[in-house]
């Protein structure tokens, strides 16, 4: 499920969260940003797979009613959006040379939906890489999101983000998670 970079949307990733733990699906916990909605769930759904706490350290501190559960689900909110904008501007980075080139292939020409459309994948092909992140670069964002998202903080909170290379698995051939 993609995160956002919008305060007033979280509410509503909560929500589908709870949503799928209520319908049987475990990998909402994997989605509520919320310490009660997380802590009334739990008295209602008590077990939580350990894959989803492998992938989201956060859900051992609300099993073990940790008290800096709020500050860490807090963080990992400030680490998503970081981590999105950096993947949004990677992408913007790679999309300036693909416009400029619709803009020059198509001036003053009056074209069909169709020849459009072949202009623009034309252009695309020429100009957009067919994977746009690698590894490195996914890694340098990741680091660089976790910095900014730390910033003030105790590094070790650090320990406490998610793993977040499941999220581009499908965007990366061959990436794989950390063991």
């Amino acid at each position: 499920m993609k995160r956002t970079g919008r305060d007033k949307d979280w509410p509503f990733l909560t929500a589908l969260g709870v949503k799928m733990v209520e319908s049987g699906d475990p990998r909402g916990w994997l989605h509520i940003y919320d310490e009660d909605r997380m802590a009334d769930l739990l008295a209602r759904h008590p077990v939580i797979p350990f894959e989803a706490i492998q992938a989201r350290p956060s859900l051992q501190m609300l099993l073990d009613r940790s008290s800096g559960l709020g500050a860490v689900l807090r963080l990992e909110r400030a680490f998503w959006q970081e981590l999105s904008k950096r993947r949004v501007l990677e992408y913007e980075h790679l999309l300036r040379p693909y416009l400029a080139a619709v803009r020059k292939a198509s001036a003053g020409k009056n074209l069909s939906l169709q020849e459009d459309h072949q202009l623009r994948v034309a252009c695309a092909e020429a100009h957009l890489p067919p994977m746009p992140l690698n590894p490195e670069i996914l890694a340098g964002m990741i680091e660089s999101a976790k910095t900014e998202a730390l910033f003030g903080m105790n590094p070790e909170m650090a320990s406490w983000l998610p793993n977040v290379i499941p999220n581009f698995t499908l965007l990366i051939p061959g990436l794989q998670s950390p063991s």
